[in-house]
């Protein structure tokens, strides 16, 4: 039986594998620093792609660097663009890994 953390490497690698081949993208990875977000970063960090991660600490994760961020409603989301646009002009692909927490 397949486990979904097996799809989700193998459905990944598929679309990094056709999207590198055309052109490098940029990719923001929202909480990269997270179980999910680890598992994403390790697939698409052999693409070639240009990692745009996100972290609540700001470490690296599996050695690339962090824009220290954590969600706090739309104008955390506004200012992160802002932090994203002094290094890069476009964001090619986004993929959320942030969860919420209901208490």
């Amino acid at each position: 039986m397949m486990r979904y953390q097996d799809t989700v490497k193998s459905d990944i690698s598929v679309l990094v594998a056709v999207n590198s081949i055309l052109f490098k993208l940029n990719i923001l990875i929202i909480n990269g620093s997270g179980v999910i977000g680890s598992v994403i970063v390790g697939e698409f960090q052999s693409s070639g792609a240009n990692l745009i991660i996100t972290s609540n600490s700001g470490d690296e994760v599996q050695g690339n660097e962090t824009i220290k961020w954590r969600y706090d409603g739309s104008s955390s989301v506004d200012d992160l663009f802002e932090i994203i646009k002094v290094k890069y002009e476009t964001i090619d692909s986004v993929v959320n890994c942030l969860g919420i927490s209901r208490v």
